[in-house]
């Protein structure tokens, strides 16, 4: 996905300063994050003025945003249907949970490579960390008093400090049996001859009452998503 900011390109500027931070964060994500101005050399800033090849156009309103010249007309270049609503801001934070994924695959490999296999974290295959039930609430990520609290630290996953999504992970050997996954439609797993893994999250960040559900597994690199952005 491809974000432009509409913003006064101001390098101390703290909105400026968050989307420079954005940029280097959407980069490790497969994304890309670029500012609504001219190119120039030397700048920080990915900048561009090709509206059309964007995905999403984000306007960033201040209060003192009037006080430079044309600020109140800069939203006047920007195409209506190109603007970010809250829909896709939360497709947005759905990456997050793409990146607990990947947090969490690195991790086991880490402890493969040690240990000779994988960590199997979830002794219940419903029992959601580090939060028992997923909503718009945001959970630090060491819960002492979660019952895989101690497994899940084994594992050592690096990168999540807080979270709105739910995480399970259930490792074996070949000899056992894949977890049923919690996700409505059920992906066919292909058989595993070697230790496997399966991750599956879960999440409802805008608080409907629909879950975001997904899985991934150590046997490839797919991630299967469904209501994504919930």
């Amino acid at each position: 996905m491809r974000l432009m900011f509409v913003y006064w390109r101001i390098g101390n500027a703290g909105s400026a300063q968050d989307i420079l931070r954005y940029t280097e964060a959407a980069k490790t994500l497969g994304h890309e994050v670029v500012m609504y101005a001219p190119k120039e050399a030397g700048s920080p800033f990915e900048c561009s003025l090709d509206l059309e090849s964007a995905d999403a156009v984000i306007l960033v309103f201040e209060w003192n945003l009037y006080l430079f010249p044309g600020g109140d007309k800069k939203k006047e270049y920007v195409p209506r249907d190109g603007l970010m609503g809250i829909g896709h801001l939360n497709v947005a934070k759905a990456n997050r949970a793409l990146a607990g994924i990947q947090a969490i695959r690195t991790a086991e490999e880490a402890f493969r490579a040690q240990n000779g296999q994988y960590l199997d974290c979830s002794a219940d295959n419903a029992r959601w960390y580090p939060m028992t039930t997923p909503s718009k609430l945001t959970y630090e990520w060491h819960q002492f008093a979660h019952p895989d609290y101690a497994r899940w630290m084994g594992l050592g996953v690096a990168g999540i400090k807080s979270t709105q999504y739910g995480f399970l992970v259930s490792a074996g050997n070949p000899s056992v049996a894949y977890p049923t996954l919690q996700t409505a439609s059920k992906p066919v797993l292909p058989t595993s001859a070697d230790h496997w893994y399966v991750i599956q999250v879960k999440g409802d960040i805008d608080g409907n009452g629909t879950f975001m559900l997904g899985a991934a597994t150590s046997i490839n690199g797919e991630v299967y998503l469904e209501h994504e952005g919930e």
